[in-house]
């Protein structure tokens, strides 16, 4: 279920206020969370690679990247949108690799608690992703990549979700997720 948007200057839209006031309906289950969900298309080998530097925050997975040989990665897209936790969520848009090409985005968060290996606290949420690039329209669209995994994901640590290629080229599909807002449950009176 997708609850609303968040803009790119990180400004709650008017349709996500009035959605951080509603119900989720769930019969049967309390309060659920929202998560803000931020997903990163990264590519190689784009003609204006000034113009799109990665993103600030993802210096870890980027790291772990060029250990592995993967560098001279640009920003092809990047989404923002956020969840309700147990529900499933989509988002669709277009980014131009090499040619125009539309984007599909699907996933499932389910939070889950834990202890890490001293003990800690932690929470993380499995998600269920799958994302399609494809060029083209209608009948002549082609298939450019498409990414389809389970991943377990710490709250507020970006994390590699897989790396495809595209032409020949690597791209890389990063993830983060952070708390949307406060926990959504019954409306308050106004």
């Amino acid at each position: 279920m997708l609850v609303g948007w968040v803009g790119l200057s990180g400004a709650v839209t008017p349709r996500l206020a009035r959605a951080q006031e509603a119900v989720v309906e769930s019969p049967g289950r309390g309060a659920s969370a929202v998560w803000q969900v931020r997903v990163v298309w990264l590519v190689d080998g784009l003609a204006d690679d000034a113009a799109r530097v990665p993103p600030r925050g993802l210096d870890a997975p980027l790291q772990a990247l060029a250990s592995l040989g993967i560098t001279n990665l640009t920003m092809a897209a990047q989404w923002v949108v956020l969840a309700v936790d147990n529900e499933e969520f989509a988002v669709a848009g277009s980014a131009k690799v090499h040619e125009p090409c539309g984007l599909k985005i699907k996933g499932l968060l389910v939070s889950q608690a834990g202890t890490d290996a001293v003990g800690q606290a932690t929470e993380a949420v499995r998600l269920e992703f799958t994302m399609v690039a494809e060029a083209g329209d209608g009948d002549a669209a082609r298939s450019l990549c498409e990414l389809r995994t389970t991943a377990l994901a710490p709250i507020g640590h970006p994390v590699l979700l897989g790396v495809t290629p595209v032409q020949s080229q690597p791209t890389v599909v990063l993830l983060e997720v952070t708390p949307g807002a406060a926990r959504v449950g019954p409306a308050r009176p106004r």
